[in-house]
């Protein structure tokens, strides 16, 4: 058995949702505002916008890791396939 969950963000996640994704982009080396985090963080709760997302939480309900990903086209399939971001 795991000790941990993963679900969708809920709203109370976005504190620690932000610090992951600032983490996220620090990685990468790539500056992002708090304007286009909070951009971001409303296309998951969008249920019309294409992006969604996934958290990991702990024993505890904390998040400790996220997953953005959307589907996309694959014309030559006629079909959609996931894209993790």
């Amino acid at each position: 058995m795991t000790d941990w969950v993963v679900d969708e963000p809920q709203d109370e996640d976005f504190a620690r949702w932000r610090e992951l994704y600032r983490g996220y982009a620090e990685f990468y080396e790539f500056e992002q505002s708090d304007e286009q985090a909070a951009r971001v963080w409303s296309w998951l709760h969008d249920p019309a916008h294409e992006q969604r997302g996934l958290v990991v939480r702990d024993a505890t309900g904390s998040p400790i890791g996220l997953a953005h990903y959307r589907p996309f086209a694959r014309p030559l399939r006629g079909g959609e396939q996931l894209k993790l971001l």
